[in-house]
């Protein structure tokens, strides 16, 4: 009986330590891109932003398309672009760890594709553990750079 105990115990510990390190979660992230008149004139019909997952290595990946726009990986919700500037973005199945917001499809290679604030790459980090009143991120203004 206590082996039995003893093994149901470490299937216990173990199945929770797993389910916690799979647990994701859904966010609103809200911003203003301050340049969007200026930057709108790279962005075409096919362009939208879509937020990405930096590798563990600290790099995103992606390709080129086939007019030589880049498009980095992510399966996360596209969003066409803004015409406007006020953008609240809602994400599902966010695992912790750090991502960007991405314009991805841009018709100009001369345009930073991922937004910036106060001249910055803008990371928005996921932690492990998150409660309700971080389950919204407010970025404020931020911008795209061009080159």
């Amino acid at each position: 009986m206590r082996k039995f105990i003893i093994s149901l115990l470490t299937l216990l510990v173990f199945y929770t330590a797993s389910s916690m390190a799979a647990e994701k979660y859904s966010l609103t992230i809200k911003f203003s891109i301050s340049n969007v008149s200026e930057f709108g004139k790279f962005v075409d019909k096919k362009t939208f932003l879509q937020l990405v997952k930096i590798g563990k290595d600290g790099g995103l990946s992606g390709i080129t398309d086939e007019e030589g726009r880049s498009l980095y990986k992510s399966n996360y919700v596209k969003i066409p672009f803004p015409k406007n500037n006020n953008i609240t973005l809602q994400a599902k199945s966010l695992a912790p760890g750090e991502y960007v917001i991405a314009a991805q499809l841009l018709r100009n290679i001369n345009v930073y594709p991922l937004l910036t604030k106060n001249d910055q790459l803008l990371i928005i980090k996921i932690p492990e553990n998150i409660n309700k009143q971080q389950r919204i991120i407010e970025l404020g203004s931020v911008s795209f750079k061009i080159r």
